[in-house]
């Protein structure tokens, strides 16, 4: 059941990252990505937790188990893109929003 769950958040996070990708270039997949991206911090702490639950049950069930985090790694990285990537593009539309309300 761990693997299960730990599999599906993982996916989210690189349908997120994928968005994030194509925003770069067509800035019209914005919304989906801010859609898909709306509890990202949550689905981060989701899965940090259900991979320690994970690599405890493997120990408990395998004391001498190697314990892998290279998932937490890869999900960092796409993590800390995604954000990047909505930061930037809200600094952006906030720049548009400033700049359209002072003109006359």
């Amino acid at each position: 059941m761990l693997e299960g769950k730990r599999d599906v958040i993982f996916a989210r996070m690189q349908r997120m990252f994928d968005t994030a990708i194509q925003v770069e270039s067509d800035s019209s997949k914005l919304p989906s990505l801010l859609s898909q991206a709306s509890n990202i911090d949550t689905l981060r702490k989701e899965f940090e937790l259900n991979l320690d639950l994970f690599n405890e049950a493997q120990l408990m069930l395998n004391p001498k188990a190697m314990i892998n985090y290279q998932s937490w790694t890869s999900f960092e990285e796409m993590f800390c893109y995604v954000k990047q990537i909505m930061e930037r593009h809200s600094n952006v539309d906030n720049t548009s929003s400033e700049n359209d309300s002072a003109r006359p």
